[in-house]
């Protein structure tokens, strides 16, 4: 009996995205933090993210899949990234018509809403969108390796440290 052959590993790079309600986009003074979701024309919640193209780094499929989903633009200053040197890593399996079953590598980043008057804008990959405290979100975030970096950003943002939480870093 032959062992099963391995699924492809698709990387895939985003951010994940959070603003300071009440307090001013930018590091505002309310302690209050919400992160952005997104829910899949599939159902499922997530973050703006998506699969590296031909020759492009983790750090510009993150930027160009985010413009591209939810139409928050680092570029256009919509987001800031106080600390590009963290990371965290999602591994998990997944399926989808386009790519067939496959397990999936993903980066984030952790980006913060600057400009309040930024809406969110979806893309036609996705049917719904809403921002939500932490623990609402780990609530309604669909897989648990999504729920582990959306826990570190979190606790990345009460301890205000720097650092990478990506272990393969």
């Amino acid at each position: 009996m032959s062992s099963p052959q391995p699924l492809p590993v698709h990387r895939c790079a985003g951010f994940i995205v959070y603003r300071r309600p009440g307090g001013g986009g930018d590091h505002g003074s309310s302690p209050t933090v919400e992160f952005l979701l997104l829910q899949s024309s599939g159902g499922r919640w997530g973050f703006p993210k998506g699969h590296l193209e031909e020759g492009e780094t983790e750090w510009e499929a993150a930027v160009r899949e985010t413009r591209e989903e939810c139409g928050l633009d680092l570029a256009r200053g919509d987001l800031a990234v106080d600390d590009a040197d963290f990371t965290v890593t999602a591994g998990y399996r997944s399926g989808s018509r386009r790519w067939g079953p496959h397990d999936k590598t993903v980066t984030f980043w952790l980006a913060r809403k600057v400009r309040e008057e930024a809406e969110v804008t979806l893309s036609n990959e996705h049917r719904a969108h809403r921002w939500a405290g932490r623990e609402e979100a780990l609530r309604t975030v669909d897989f648990q390796p999504l729920r582990q970096a959306l826990n570190k950003c979190g606790k990345k943002l009460q301890e205000g440290g720097k650092g990478s939480e990506n272990p393969t870093k």
